[in-house]
């Protein structure tokens, strides 16, 4: 009798010892996320925060001493005073530079009273047209008095300075040595410090939580956030090589095509390179369309809530955040130059429209998302037909894309339409392809595909401006999807198991198909470019643009899926109130 209150004693002492450890566990958790969202708010800012450069003065020379000529602007070397002209293209055009530098240094007399965009073009003493390829531009802030811009390091021939406002300008100077940037801390770059520490430490805490709540429900491991999830004997990794395939089909898309194929014209040197690269990298969004009717119209027995719950909210979610990542870190200036309040309307228009000037691929998500949408009705249809009726279908939609979209070229209309002809078509193709019906056939299907790719080719290389008959949902990209599921199903000996590379790229294979164009536009091809000028070859250009923005992206993805994408996730599910893991 007289142990048991000594053990009640003892347990009280105990759960508070465990209670006092826990406290202690979770404040060293969130000061460490605490810290971690102050170093990040930090370095965020760091590249548009107010700078002032410094350079060495000893190793640089006056570049308004060379001969130049002005465009909608006056300047006076002697005083410094520049004059652009408003709603022109004010810029000083220096010639005959003929050495090489690392940048152009200017300062103004006094530090700026707004934001001034200095913007440097250049050419070697070789070429005659000046480009945005070889461009740089840095922007002098309120309050900074300084810029330095890099440039290409061989001999000059142009060099081209646009000032976008009225200035003194106390150097221009042509440096041969990098400069010292020194960041000017005012009260506006502090307060914009503490407002990021703030957003930065909720998105943290929140993902914390719930790598927490992973980790009491057995669902965490390292491992996991580095490469797909094992998941059994049911897993189709045949299918992680096909996601592979479309995501560096989609890079090489945009930063290839888009870019320069329009400055290639037939006889140029590179333009059959260039016609074969657009080829291959065509059937891009037919994968992702068929690869989500593969896995998504596969039956299951689950509610129409459940479905849109689970599924529907995977694309939706990922998307809004990689859309203010595009806002916020990429294009901020550009769509918030009128204010907070209007680019907010300006981003609820773009979302609503499902056109965006700086994610112009966030149509697929949204085709894709209309495809979700009808997605739980398609499972009713194909529990009551047979695979060979299917067949049927898809046949019968493919000759109508046949007629609708190449009849035109040779001068005829054909205006029966049906969605089984277009990305609907598709979304069930990808579905069948995963058949028993279509393994049957895999080696015929192989061989349409490299039919449709070769005529794909054909048709570009022939005439630049038939494009739109060779992409998408056209006739052609059904046979080079087939051909792309055939393969890798065929082959499943060797592609149906786990590798570790290809896993890590198939499970963030979706973020990084939204965050390739951001990573292109502002870092990848700005260096690419110059590189390519200086010292590369065409074809090995082409190879390391899309790698390289191929391991940035899903390094960028793995980080902001397990911050910013699983803190939107965790509140959604406590608001839902859904506890399943999303599979």
């Amino acid at each position: 009798m007289l142990q048991r209150p000594e053990k009640e004693g003892q347990q009280d002492v105990s759960n508070k010892g465990n209670s006092m450890s826990n406290m202690k566990h979770r404040m060293i958790r969130i000061s460490a996320v605490f810290l971690t969202a102050v170093i990040t708010a930090f370095l965020v800012g760091l590249p548009s925060a107010k700078k002032d450069y410094g350079i060495d003065t000893a190793v640089a020379l006056d570049l308004t001493k060379y001969e130049y000529v002005s465009n909608d602007a006056q300047f006076d070397p002697e005083t410094g005073i520049y004059t652009a002209a408003k709603g022109g293209d004010s810029y000083l055009l220096f010639s005959n530079v003929g050495q090489s530098f690392k940048g152009v240094f200017v300062k103004l007399d006094k530090p700026a009273d707004s934001d001034i965009t200095v913007k440097v073009y250049w050419t070697g003493q070789n070429d005659e047209l000046l480009s945005e390829t070889l461009s740089e531009s840095r922007v002098i802030h309120a309050g900074s008095d300084s810029a330095f811009i890099r440039i290409s390091s061989y001999p000059l021939g142009y060099v081209r300075v646009n000032i976008s406002d009225d200035c003194v300008i106390g150097s221009m100077l042509l440096a041969s040595k990098g400069a010292r940037a020194i960041p000017v801390f005012s009260r506006n770059e502090i307060c914009a410090l503490i407002i990021r520490t703030l957003i930065l430490f909720i998105v943290f805490y929140l993902a914390e939580l719930s790598f927490e709540d992973d980790r009491k429900k057995g669902r965490f491991s390292v491992k996991a956030i580095f490469s797909a999830d094992e998941r059994g004997k049911d897993r189709m990794y045949e299918l992680d090589y096909v996601r592979t395939v479309a995501a560096v089909m989609v890079i090489m898309m945009h930063s290839i095509c888009d870019i320069f194929i329009p400055q290639v014209s037939k006889g140029d040197p590179g333009y059959g390179i260039f016609r074969f690269v657009l080829a291959l990298s065509l059937g891009c969004n037919a994968l992702y369309v068929m690869l989500s009717g593969c896995l998504i119209l596969i039956p299951k027995e689950e509610s129409l809530s459940e479905f849109y719950k689970k599924r529907l909210v995977r694309v939706v979610i990922p998307t809004l955040c990689y859309y203010g990542l595009y806002m916020l870190l990429g294009y901020r200036r550009e769509m918030f130059a009128d204010g907070i309040l209007q680019g907010l309307k300006n981003c609820g228009r773009e979302l609503l429209s499902g056109k965006s000037a700086y994610m112009p691929h966030i149509w697929l998500v949204y085709t894709i998302l209309g495809l979700y949408i009808i997605a739980p009705f398609l499972r009713i249809l194909l529990k009551h037909i047979t695979d060979r009726q299917l067949f049927g279908l898809l046949i019968a939609g493919f000759v109508i894309n046949v007629l609708f979209m190449y009849l035109p070229l040779a001068g005829m209309s054909f205006d029966i339409e049906t969605p089984i002809a277009s990305w609907l078509g598709l979304f069930l193709l990808g579905y069948y392809m995963n058949t028993e019906h279509a393994s049957k056939h895999y080696i015929l299907f192989i061989i349409l595909g490299i039919i449709g790719f070769i005529a794909s080719f054909a048709m570009i290389y022939h005439d630049p401006d038939i494009l739109y008959y060779t992409c998408n949902q056209a006739p052609n990209m059904w046979l080079v999807g087939c051909g792309v599921f055939a393969f890798f199903g065929k082959f499943k000996n060797i592609f149906g198991k786990k590798n570790v590379v290809i896993a890590a790229f198939s499970k963030y294979n979706f973020s990084i198909m939204l965050v390739h164009v951001l990573l292109l536009m502002k870092l990848v091809l700005p260096v690419g470019w110059r590189l390519e000028y200086e010292y590369g070859h065409l074809s090995v250009f082409i190879v390391l643009i899309v790698l390289s923005c191929l391991v940035l992206s899903y390094l960028c993805a793995l980080v902001y899926d397990n911050t910013a994408v699983k803190a939107a996730m965790y509140v959604y599910d406590r608001l839902t109130g859904l506890k399943k893991k999303h599979d």
